[in-house]
């Protein structure tokens, strides 16, 4: 005897997208798109796009986070944690940093909605986090962090770990964007306070004059080992742009983890 349509949509109604999709299995319920079951459709694509994205987006927005499939930064972290139980939130981070570039009006009242969505949701703090970190340049730099991390040895397993402790750590204390302004004492500050702290990792961006002044702090710090003493390893990446001459660093301070000294016993041997 088939269920009630209205007893279906009742027993599904506070269901999470997998237990609805359970639910409708158990019963025999395969076929959604026949007459009379239009409801249950729309009510499980929303449940998809809740658990996939933790927003329901419009129909354009619906086919933008379906392209940003393509985004190299997607694929990046699709290829290193394919099986991150968050991964579609990079999706809409993404999709956050559009509205964010753009920077008119409207994008800027439809970000702030979306971040008010997601806020909401079960782990609604580290879905925010997730958006938060995949919206600023140093995401860029976590996942070339990651992608070195896994070709040292790393496994997917201890890659998922390592993205996971970034994300439940990520606040404004832990990077900081160099400006041409700043002091090298001010640089030697942020690293000394995270150090103090015992972060497992935090983060330095700067452009030419910023970097220089990077290089010149982490130099000094080195010269009293306040890096090596703490148990912590510093990787610099310094690029410079063929055509405007610009030179870029990015700064990954970590504190090492007993796996590290494994992996550097295997790589010696």
């Amino acid at each position: 005897m088939s269920i009630p349509i209205d007893t279906i949509l009742s027993n599904i109604d506070q269901m999470v997208f997998t237990d609805a999709a359970k639910y409708l299995v158990a019963n025999k319920i395969f076929d959604i798109a026949q007459k009379g079951y239009e409801k249950i459709k729309v009510i499980l694509r929303v449940k998809w796009e809740l658990h996939h994205y933790a927003i329901v987006p419009n129909k354009q927005e619906a086919l933008i986070l379906e392209e940003l499939g393509k985004h190299p930064d997607y694929r990046t972290v699709a290829s290193l944690i394919p099986k991150h139980r968050y991964i579609d939130i990079i999706r809409t981070g993404l999709l956050v940093k559009n509205y964010i570039e753009k920077g008119d009006e409207p994008s800027k009242i439809r970000s702030k909605e979306i971040k008010l969505m997601v806020v909401r949701r079960i782990d609604g703090i580290t879905l925010t986090k997730i958006i938060h970190l995949t919206t600023t340049p140093y995401f860029g730099l976590v996942l070339r962090y990651l992608w070195r991390q896994k070709q040292s040895g790393y496994t997917e397993s201890q890659l998922l770990e390592e993205f996971d402790s970034i994300i439940t750590e990520w606040d404004a204390d832990q990077y900081l964007p160099v400006k041409s302004n700043y002091t090298v004492t001010q640089i030697k500050r942020f690293c000394t306070k995270n150090l103090l702290a015992e972060r497992r990792k935090f983060f330095l961006m700067g452009m030419n004059v910023a970097a220089e002044k990077i290089e010149s702090a982490l130099a000094q710090l080195k010269s009293i080992r306040a890096f090596s003493n703490g148990g912590y390893s510093v990787t610099t990446s310094r690029e410079e742009d063929e055509y405007t001459h610009d030179t870029r660093i990015e700064v990954i301070v970590r504190k090492k983890q007993i796996l590290d000294k494994i992996l550097d016993d295997a790589n010696l041997g």
